[in-house]
């Protein structure tokens, strides 16, 4: 039996997480031994792990501690492959599986597009920068392959990481399953219901209150729409811009029309209410929320940023795309998707392109070559 270590730096809810778990159960369902290997423990509010994967923890959160320990779980374990994401730990990786099992294939997967993430996201210190501007290159062309999440990442890891694009492939991220077992607590459903209960067009966007998501110009857009008072937006997801969010809100004068929902386990049943998903971001490295939307069969008007949201689009054909920062440009968009409504089952079916089968296909592929 082949075993495969999913190498994180920690687990918890975020995107690159909840996706690893996803491909590791895939792999796991073709028969392979899955190994959960994390820099540090998860705590008890984030994700819970299956029981029939191997949790092994380094107790290390330091990059270079991470290293020398995973080089030690590496010369015991004796994987036949690595995959590890997101820098630096994408890096430790291939550093320790170099010096200490160079048999073990490994192959990386970067989630932020470095031309405009790096600079946007505030993910990455200025020495993070540095080193993916000048370093680099030296660690990601040992990998066996660097996984970009989209063809806008590897364009960035092959400009401003350096790495050869013959290194280089793009996996699209798969899209997240949903627990559509669980009971939407009675609370939070009213709150939903009761801001949405007046007929007026509902629109939806997900994602953490950071600067990268540019919600101001979502906010302005539905300012500018001529009947604004037609449409309720909720957005879904906690973050240090709250208050000032809710100022700007304010400023505009459509606090009443704007709902700040905060996180949410439950999102699925936001996308099953809603009439439209909004993305405003100035940068991506795929925009996972998209697919969501797409999955529940929602129209879709985004920006067209660096890098994602076209991909998944296909340029225009699954949803509207507008420039980055134009607010006007996304008011138009929305008035123009709500008077022509989409084929739902066109939205879930382009959705299903992005399924952990072909994903977890594209990594066996990567590591092993074509089967």
């Amino acid at each position: 039996m082949r075993n495969i270590a999913i190498v994180l730096g920690r687990l918890g809810t975020h995107g690159p997480s909840l996706i690893r778990l996803q491909i590791a159960m895939e792999l796991e369902k073709r028969g392979f031994s899955v190994d959960i290997v994390l820099g540090v423990a998860p705590s008890n509010t984030e994700i819970d792990i299956p029981s029939t994967l191997n949790l092994q923890v380094l107790d290390a959160e330091r990059p270079r501690d991470f290293a020398l320990k995973l080089g030690e779980y590496l010369s015991l374990r004796k994987p036949d492959g690595v995959i590890a994401s997101s820098w630096p730990y994408s890096a430790a990786a291939i550093v320790a599986t170099r010096l200490f099992s160079r048999q073990t294939k490994v192959v990386v997967s970067e989630h932020a597009d470095f031309r405009s993430n790096i600079s946007l996201s505030g993910e990455f210190s200025n020495k993070d920068v540095w080193l993916i501007k000048y370093l680099s290159r030296f660690i990601y062309n040992r990998a066996d392959k660097v996984v970009g999440v989209s063809n806008g990442v590897v364009e960035g890891l092959i400009k401003v990481a350096g790495v050869k694009r013959s290194t280089t492939t793009t996996i699209y991220n798969p899209l997240r399953s949903f627990d559509n077992n669980s009971l939407f607590p009675t609370t939070e459903k009213s709150l939903l219901e009761e801001f949405w209960s007046d007929g007026s067009v509902k629109l939806l966007a997900v994602g953490r209150l950071a600067p990268q998501k540019d919600y101001s110009v979502m906010l302005r857009a539905l300012a500018v729409i001529k009947n604004c008072y037609k449409y309720r937006l909720v957005i879904v997801g906690g973050g240090r811009l709250l208050k000032e969010l809710e100022a700007e809100a304010a400023q505009l004068g459509i606090s009443d029309l704007v709902y700040f929902s905060g996180s949410s386990n439950f999102v699925h049943e936001y996308y099953r209410r809603a009439d439209l998903y909004l993305m405003s971001s100035s940068s991506e490295g795929f925009g996972n929320v998209i697919v969501e939307a797409l999955s529940h069969g929602l129209p879709v008007v985004s920006t067209n940023c660096q890098s994602g949201p076209a991909e998944i689009l296909d340029f225009g054909k699954y949803g509207e795309l507008v420039p980055v920062g134009d607010s006007v440009a996304m008011a138009t968009a929305i008035e123009k998707t709500v008077a022509n409504p989409v084929d739902e089952n066109k939205q879930k079916m382009r959705a299903k392109y992005f399924s952990v089968e072909n994903t977890t296909d594209q990594y066996l592929s990567a590591l092993f070559g074509p089967e």
